[in-house]
């Protein structure tokens, strides 16, 4: 099956981006389909508009994508961290726009929260997976039907590698940019003398996300984990390290743990010393959620395409998606190691500065 896929994320220089891309491609090749037309983050963004009929309209007057919608059997779009608050809405445009084609469309692996008017689209989704249950329960007030599956970045490819030891350390994770609020609790914390060594380590970094691979290993024997990103907590769940929970700019932090109730959150710098504490005494907590989420392996967001007419190859895939990169980027290499050290001392050196 040839397949046109939206909003692929590995141009972004993000630790949970590029473990979403490697587990798309591998899984649509390992699925024996082919992935003919990739569009990367931000690049239907001329679709955006308010309502359905405007965007779509939009969209079958582009006759270079509809040439390529015309060309593929299915088109899929990975929402991610898309959908929401109004957001997302170029990518709700080119499914419709695809279902008015005559194409199949499905939309998986969703961050999904207050974006009404759009279920003349959604209603018509061959599949609609969300991988929160604050998304599944915004779809269906909506009156459209979704399925929970966990964030697809369980099935990408790591390794054991630890290119930094992290052994006994409290790690500290960036935030979003709009929340200040969790920005002053992670750096309050970063200031403060503590027995334990701290190192900071922004998922949202180029130098992170070139050893994206390596991070569940590089986790496994820290202390702790402070995270405000999606994608942080689901790297501890690859190892079982503790860890809390911060807000971000969607629900879906509250979503992991509506799944998993029992995890530490912090909503406020008084809260963080206990929250600490607990997750540190409760290692065998954070054992039980790996467990419980490698036990969802294979997930099944793309059990409604079924299996392809090409040999499996999730290499082939991979290619391909590199060969799609190559013509958007270049690559920098460097000693990403070196880079991410030097930045955690910087990151303690201002915090203690503003104290």
């Amino acid at each position: 099956m040839k397949i046109l896929l939206l909003n692929d994320n590995a141009t972004l220089n993000h630790v949970g981006c590029q473990a979403v891309s490697d587990a798309i491609a591998r899984r649509i090749g390992e699925l024996g389909h082919t992935i003919v037309s990739r569009f990367f983050l931000g690049e239907v963004y001329r679709f955006r508009r308010s309502t359905p009929e405007e965007g779509v309209a939009a969209v079958l007057a582009d006759e270079e994508i509809c040439d390529q919608i015309g060309n593929v059997d299915v088109v899929i779009c990975n929402g991610e961290g898309s959908i929401h608050h109004g957001a997302g809405t170029e990518l709700l445009a080119v499914l419709g726009a695809a279902q008015r084609l005559g194409k199949p469309t499905l939309l998986f692996n969703t961050v999904f929260e207050e974006t009404p008017g759009w279920e003349s689209v959604l209603l018509q989704l061959l599949d609609f997976t969300v991988r929160d249950h604050r998304s599944l329960a915004y779809s269906k007030s909506l009156g459209v039907s979704a399925r929970f599956v966990p964030d697809i970045s369980l099935e990408a490819k790591y390794v054991l590698h630890k290119q930094i030891s992290l052994a006994g350390k409290d790690v500290l994770t960036d935030w979003h940019p709009l929340r200040t609020d969790v920005e002053a609790i992670i750096r309050g914390y970063a200031s403060e003398r503590t027995a334990t060594e701290k190192f900071y380590l922004p998922l949202h970094s180029r130098d992170t996300a070139e050893m994206w691979r390596s991070l569940p290993s590089m986790l496994s024997d820290c202390r702790v984990l402070l995270t405000a990103r999606h994608h942080g907590a689901y790297m501890a769940a690859l190892c079982g390290c503790p860890f809390v929970l911060l807000g971000s700019n969607t629900h879906k932090m509250e979503g992991i743990l509506d799944m998993f109730p029992g995890l530490p959150f912090c909503r406020s710098r008084d809260d963080l010393p206990a929250a600490i504490e607990y997750a540190v005494a409760n290692k065998a907590l954070f054992t039980t959620f790996a467990h419980t989420m490698a036990a969802m392996l294979p997930l099944s967001h793309f059990e409604r395409l079924g299996r392809g007419d090409t040999e499996p190859s999730a290499a082939r895939e991979l290619e391909r998606l590199e060969l799609d990169l190559a013509v958007k980027r270049s690559k920098v290499f460097s000693d990403t190691a070196m880079l991410v050290s030097q930045r955690s001392a910087e990151f303690f050196g201002s915090a203690a500065a503003v104290v």
